[in-house]
C-alpha cells in the first residue's frame, strides 16, 4: 500500500531528527565548558541573529517556509539555552563542592 510505505519513510525521517536533536544536545556540557572559560554568556544576541539569517538562506534554498524553518530553530535554541543555563548551574555546583586544594 503507499501510503503506508510514505508513513514508514516519514517515521524514518522522524527517527533521525530525534537523533540529530540528540547529537546536538549532546555538545552542551563542552559549549558550557568553553563559554564558562572564556568568559562569554549562554546568551549572544549577535550569534543567534547570524544563526537566524543562515537558516532562513537556507530555508530558501531548500523550498522551505523560513518562517517555519526560523519558528522551529527558535524553539531548538530556546531549549539550548535552558539546557545551558542548567548544566552551568549545576558546573558551578560541582566547583564550588570541591575542596580548595582541588579548585587551583
Amino acid at each position: 500500500m503507499e501510503i503506508t510505505r510514505i508513513r514508514a519513510e516519514i517515521s524514518k525521517i522522524d527517527l533521525q531528527i530525534i537523533h540529530l536533536l540528540q547529537k546536538r544536545f549532546q555538545l552542551i556540557p563542552q559549549l558550557v565548558k568553553i563559554k564558562q572559560n572564556d568568559h562569554l554568556p549562554i546568551f549572544q544576541p549577535e550569534r543567534e541573529q547570524e544563526m537566524f539569517e543562515h537558516y532562513s538562506k537556507l530555508a530558501q534554498e531548500y523550498g522551505l517556509n523560513p518562517e517555519f524553518v526560523h519558528d522551529l530553530f527558535a524553539l531548538i535554541i530556546i531549549e539550548m539555552k535552558n539546557q545551558q543555563r542548567i548544566k552551568s548551574i549545576n558546573q558551578g555546583k560541582k566547583h564550588a563542592s570541591m575542596p580548595d586544594s582541588s579548585k587551583k
